[in-house]
């Protein structure tokens, strides 16, 4: 008998995702570090809303 819940389609898409991007590290970390920095870069560049220039 299985006691553990059904997981959601949302924490499904999660694990697909984690699942996949540790794929991609080990079979391409070349890929994945550069995909890393892309994303980095994109992060730093959005605004936000509670920082304000000193």
């Amino acid at each position: 008998m299985n006691t553990e819940p059904t997981p959601k389609p949302a924490e499904m898409f999660v694990q697909r995702l984690i699942d996949d991007a540790d794929t991609m590290a080990r079979n391409e970390p070349a890929k994945a570090m550069a995909a890393a920095l892309g994303l980095g870069l994109v992060l730093h560049a959005l605004p936000l809303a509670s920082s304000s220039p000193v």
